[in-house]
């Protein structure tokens, strides 16, 4: 399929993801379903659902960006053509922790949900939370996810 000069940059920036964690490329991979094609300028990738515990996700790829929706939350990560072109490698090496980290989420209520990162040692690497709403923070719950590709480890 032909895409768009800029959808495609993407595309290969994923291929570049995937390569390096030595995983079949997006779309020969199992483990994630092309979910929707939209005129050539945008794309959904899905996580194919498992029987391994893993945190559902999509990584969205369009003429402005990619975006990467995690669990409940869209656009939990997002990254401009800017800053793409910026940061191309940094860009990379985040999509590559993510993929590699085990996820800890933290759930209150409707409008608070936090994603934690750790590393293969049990390692803090960072936290996202997203604040969509007035919320306590009372009787919240924690799920752990495993890593989507455990085998790698990510310098």
């Amino acid at each position: 399929m032909q895409f768009d000069k800029q959808v495609q940059d993407k595309i290969d920036l994923l291929d570049t993801v995937f390569s390096e964690l030595e995983v079949p490329l997006p779309f020969e991979n199992n483990d994630f379903l092309v979910e929707e094609i939209s005129n050539n300028g945008f794309l959904r990738l899905k996580l194919c659902e498992s029987e391994r515990n893993l945190i559902s996700m999509e990584i969205c790829l369009s003429l402005f960006g990619i975006q990467i929706n995690v669990d409940r939350e869209s656009e939990v990560y997002e990254w401009s053509n800017k800053h793409i072109e910026k940061e191309r490698e940094n860009v990379i090496s985040f999509i590559k922790q993510v993929l590699t980290s085990f996820v800890m989420v933290e759930y209150c209520g409707s409008h608070y949900t936090a994603f934690s990162f750790f590393d293969q040692n049990g390692t803090f690497l960072f936290k996202t939370p997203i604040i969509s709403g007035f919320y306590f923070k009372y009787k919240c719950k924690k799920k752990l996810y495993f890593p989507i590709y455990p085998q790698y480890t990510v310098n």
